[in-house]
């Protein structure tokens, strides 16, 4: 990907300012994205990342018999309701959890 190209070996990581600078002089900051990305590709990211968090907070609290709760928060409200179950079922969630995720309890 033309992304990666360049340099990108880290030079620094700063936990304070939650930053990393790299050996070509770019410093990208949490949350900072690099390159074309587009919303889907945000969307399948965030839905991974809160899947994979929530089943490692399930594993940490499951002895102390704590139930986790993830929550989506969908935007487009008229869009979802117009959904049929079938539609439901091919969403950017279900997509992310059985075509990207592995996950071994």
């Amino acid at each position: 990907m033309e992304e990666y190209q360049g340099g990108f070996e880290v030079k620094q990581i700063n936990r304070q300012e939650e930053s990393v600078e790299f050996v070509n002089g770019m410093k990208l900051y949490a949350g900072d994205i690099n390159g074309k990305v587009d919303e889907e590709q945000i969307r399948r990211i965030q839905i991974r990342e809160t899947i994979l968090s929530h089943i490692d907070r399930e594993r940490r609290l499951f002895g102390r018999r704590i139930k986790v709760l993830s929550l989506f928060l969908l935007m487009k409200l008229p869009v979802i309701k117009s959904m049929t179950k079938r539609d439901v079922l091919k969403t950017a969630v279900m997509r992310t959890y059985l075509k990207k995720s592995t996950v071994t309890l």
